[in-house]
């Protein structure tokens, strides 16, 4: 008993940070948006009633609900309405009931801004890739406006990218105290922790989503991406030997169960690759000793993705038969295989023709060779980001995809590698290795700047970042323990 008491009293630190007075708020609302989708039949009328009469009670004082409650929301609801619960799909009907919130957290930030007579934070040090995002963007939008494709499919590409360009922005001016940081780490693994349960609980009752007879627990990106960085995070922080909470410890084994089940391989390629570098980098190898094994681990993780290991779909009965569709042969016997390799040859010709503009948005790629499985809806996208950045914003695009990532893992391993407290520490090994991770798996899928949950967790992922890359900074005063309306200190 007086074990247990210790235990207790030594993670209550992490207790403290999430138990904030902003926390039961967003439960209630977060409970009261559930209930509407549950009850809503058509359309989202229902769940956005309570939602927005709550957050605008908590936009003047707290921007911080606000923010909890739009990602909260974000990684709770299902786009997929063959899922499990398939009502939370009507969260990402044609009025976006995050795009409400994101407005109401800009309002909120501002006028805590003019309160408090402070500066606005910028989100170091991904200032200048947002900007030059941003001019991408621009250019894309341009293009695709001269080639009269209508200012419908414009906007249309153009929305999830204004999430991943504002939401960093936002989020670096909501977390300005350590206990900020703290708050919205906890916060991430409590919401992990549901998805691995809700998941596991719907794969064992076969109520998920099912294909060719398997039923998985999540298909979208935003809650793999999710359990991935949970896991890989708590596997971090016990090889650094950092503090973690009983509860985060005992949920672990459900959030690797439920990752394991969603039989997404560019997912278990990205975990695979992530896992041997946290190990690496946390044995103590430096240098040179370490820079070719981590190479080999990333070049094997490209080989096994541009070979096929990482194409999606042709799902097998187990793990162990899915696990065996990773062999390189295994790619002639599926045809989504092989049209996501006939769409690459396609993508690439149609760049040979338009290497500085792009195609710009709403611009469909052409069919210079035939494909295996024709739909002309399917000309919107292709499967490898990089491509997808070039094809609808051209050459600045690419070059802004490519910093935008250069830029996150140098500031993820800034946060690994200098910041004081171990469990952030950890946070931001998990964050570099996942990165890597994501960068292999979204050579099969786009998801950055493209799937609008995602970029939105995407955004809050690298206004998390920048927070605790300025706080590990040196020259920069650290984070506050506690934050002050009359003089908050910067970062």
């Amino acid at each position: 008993m007086v074990a247990i008491a210790r235990d207790r009293e030594h993670h209550l630190p992490w207790i403290q940070s999430f138990a904030r007075p902003t926390v039961v708020p967003v439960v209630l609302v977060l409970a009261a948006t559930i209930t509407g989708l549950l009850l809503a039949q058509k359309g989202v009328v229902v769940a956005v009633v309570p939602l927005a009469a709550v957050a605008m009670l908590l936009l003047v004082q707290h921007p911080g609900v606000v923010l909890g409650v739009l990602l909260g929301t974000t990684i709770l609801f299902e786009a997929d309405e063959y899922g499990f619960l398939p009502a939370t799909a009507n969260y990402y009907s044609a009025a976006q009931p995050f795009e409400l919130l994101i407005t109401l957290l800009a309002a909120a930030v501002a006028f805590d801004v003019i309160r408090d007579k402070r500066a606005v934070r910028f989100p170091e040090p991904f200032t200048i890739p947002l900007v030059f995002l941003g001019l991408a963007v621009l250019a894309g939008a341009v293009t695709g406006w001269f080639a009269d494709t209508g200012l419908q499919p414009i906007i249309q590409g153009v929305r999830p990218l204004l999430y991943l360009l504002l939401i960093p922005w936002l989020v670096v001016n909501v977390v300005i105290t350590m206990r900020d940081l703290l708050a919205m780490t906890v916060g991430a693994a409590a919401l992990a922790i549901y998805k691995g349960l809700e998941g596991t609980a719907a794969w064992f009752v076969g109520a998920g989503r099912s294909i060719e007879d398997t039923t998985l627990t999540y298909y979208e990106p935003t809650p793999n991406f999710l359990l991935l960085l949970f896991c890989v995070g708590v596997i971090a922080a016990l090889l650094l030997r950092a503090s973690l909470p009983l509860w985060i410890k005992w949920a672990f084994p459900l959030c690797a169960c439920a990752f394991v089940l969603s039989y997404r391989r560019s997912f278990w390629i990205a975990a695979a690759v992530a896992l041997v570098l946290v190990l690496l980098l946390t044995a103590g190898v430096q240098g040179r000793r370490m820079l070719l094994p981590a190479i080999v681990v990333v070049g094997l993780g490209f080989w096994l993705t541009l070979g096929g290991g990482g194409r999606e779909l042709n799902i097998g009965g187990s793990v162990a038969e899915r696990a065996r569709t990773l062999r390189v042969e295994s790619i002639s016997a599926n045809r989504t295989d092989r049209y996501r390799l006939d769409e690459q040859r396609n993508v690439l010709r149609e760049l040979r023709s338009h290497p500085i503009t792009g195609l710009g948005f709403g611009i469909p790629w052409r069919l210079h060779y035939p494909v295996s499985m024709p739909d002309s809806a399917l000309q919107y996208y292709t499967h490898v980001v990089a491509l997808s950045y070039w094809m609808r914003m051209g050459l600045l695009g690419l070059v802004a995809y490519a910093l935008l990532m250069i830029t996150a893992l140098v500031a993820a391993f800034r946060v690994w590698t200098r910041f004081p407290d171990l469990r952030v520490r950890a946070a931001g090994l998990a964050i570099l290795t996942v990165l890597v991770g994501l960068i292999i798996a979204e050579l099969t899928a786009s998801w950055t700047g493209i799937d609008y949950r995602f970029s939105v967790i995407f955004g809050a992922l690298l206004g998390w970042l920048s927070a605790a890359s300025m706080a590990a900074t040196p020259t920069d005063p650290p984070l506050p323990t506690a934050k002050s309306h009359s003089a908050p200190e910067p970062v």
